[in-house]
């Protein structure tokens, strides 16, 4: 036997045994039957937090937590099916507080929504996925049973494939949503290779990326529990002056489980009326107006605001024109 071939075996076994990644360890434990799967690491979901927080009102208030968690993170894994929805944080770091997760081990965490529970790892159905959950940025999977979503991301680009059983129905769907994305059109790259319908974006900035995101999940999700609100983008002339202003009108923070979700407004300002709670800015969790004072001058120029009012929560965007 040859050197090489020695060295090409040996190093084979090594893989073999090596341990398994963080993403693998939250893989292994999400419920063998689920219709839609995500993965990501968690320094890919804070690179992408504007897209995070569009999926915000797509988790009940008590979530919101779970999601600032999955965004410090060393990895994240959901399995959504019809009994509930299992989510897994493997994490180095602690985890604070929060009341809708459970420390399992040292370093992993569970929440749970339904019936949903953790058990041995994703079934046959996603073993055409499995490879680009365990190792992609961010990935996701849906079985939507005539159709077959797949889709990965890291910063700046992105691909969906769709194996459909309608084909020509998908792709015709596909160009009506892109239509509507003026500003995307040169970015996408629309192919067909028989029954799969591909996707490839390049060179996405944050608002187009967000922009994807509200689509993919309103295809995936077209009634999520909390997205009867929808609020129009704010135009405001300068960015750290008007968050002040949205500053002077909070009053009393909103304990819920322990812990201070956000503030009430006192008073009505922009879209918000009085009583709505800001919960968050961006990635910050809003908990006092000192706060966002505070962070007036460092946000940027463009952000966006999660709500609620009443039991809906949604999310809306300012701008600095």
């Amino acid at each position: 036997m040859s050197s090489y071939a020695k060295v090409v075996i040996a190093g084979a076994l090594v893989a073999c045994d090596r341990p398994p990644t963080p993403r693998e360890r939250a893989l292994a434990l999400l419920p063998a039957e689920a219709s839609i799967v995500a993965a990501a690491d968690g320094s890919a979901l804070a690179a992408w937090r504007r897209a995070v927080d569009v999926a915000r009102p797509y988790a009940p208030a008590t979530f919101a937590c779970v999601i600032d968690a999955a965004l410090s993170a060393d990895a994240a894994a959901l399995a959504h099916g019809e009994t509930g929805t299992t989510i897994v944080l493997v994490s180095r770091r602690p985890v604070a507080t929060c009341p809708a997760i459970a420390r399992v081990a040292s370093d992993v965490y569970v929440a749970t929504l339904g019936n949903s529970t953790i058990e041995h790892g994703l079934g046959p159905r996603w073993t055409r996925a499995r490879d680009y959950l365990a190792t992609a940025p961010i990935a996701i999977a849906a079985d939507l049973g005539d159709r077959h979503v797949l889709a990965a991301a890291e910063t700046g680009a992105a691909w969906l494939a769709i194996d459909a059983a309608d084909p020509d129905a998908a792709q015709r769907e596909l160009a009506q949503t892109i239509a509507r994305w003026s500003s995307l059109g040169s970015k996408l790259a629309v192919t067909r290779r028989g029954s799969q319908v591909l996707v490839r974006a390049t060179a996405l900035d944050p608002d187009e990326v967000a922009a994807l995101a509200h689509d993919v999940l309103a295809q995936l999700d077209p009634q999520p529990a909390r997205a009867a609100l929808s609020l129009p983008t704010v135009h405001v002339p300068a960015m750290a002056p008007s968050l002040r202003a949205l500053a002077a009108v909070l009053g009393d923070p909103v304990v819920e489980n322990g812990g201070v979700i956000g503030v009430r407004l006192a008073d009505p300002m922009w879209l918000l009326l009085r009583g709505d709670i800001v919960l968050g800015i961006d990635s910050h969790r809003i908990t006092s107006a000192a706060q966002l004072t505070a962070l007036a001058s460092a946000l940027p120029k463009r952000l966006s605001v999660a709500v609620r009012r009443g039991e809906i929560e949604t999310v809306f965007e300012v701008t600095e024109e």
